[in-house]
């Protein structure tokens, strides 16, 4: 009843042709892992020189400067050497974040209660002035 209605049957595929199929799927496969292992290389090739850079900056008490200069060497506007430097971009801002919320995990609740009130005055009467400052106002 089954083969009847066509329920439960596939069509009959030469052996050859499943071999070939499978072969395929391999091929496409293996490109895509190449693809993979080159960016992952290429990534782990950034991040080498970038260490090297922080220490190269940090003989010159300027590691933040040293990295910066290796970005500009290896990124679009130097060397070309970043295919995706999106990537880099995302991973950067996770780092961020990471980095931000380890701030958040080192702060004593008992020292902010004393000087919260002293640090948002400060904050708030420090924030309004920059702005106008950096449009030219006011002007002399």
């Amino acid at each position: 009843k089954a083969q009847r209605y066509g329920i439960g049957t596939r069509p009959r595929t030469s052996r050859a042709k499943l071999v070939l199929q499978a072969v395929n799927r391999l091929s496409v496969t293996r490109s895509r892992m190449d693809g993979t292992v080159t960016d992952v290389a290429t990534f782990a090739v950034v991040l080498a020189a970038l260490v090297l850079g922080g220490k190269v900056g940090g003989m010159l008490h300027a590691p933040l400067v040293g990295e910066i200069v290796v970005g500009l060497l290896l990124g679009p506007e130097g060397a070309g050497f970043l295919l995706y430097p999106e990537a880099i971009v995302l991973v950067g801002n996770f780092g961020l974040c990471l980095l931000v919320m380890e701030g958040g995990l080192s702060i004593d609740a008992s020292t902010l209660r004393g000087v919260g009130r002293t640090a948002c005055v400060v904050a708030v009467a420090g924030a309004p002035p920059p702005p106008p400052s950096s449009l030219g106002w006011p002007r002399r």
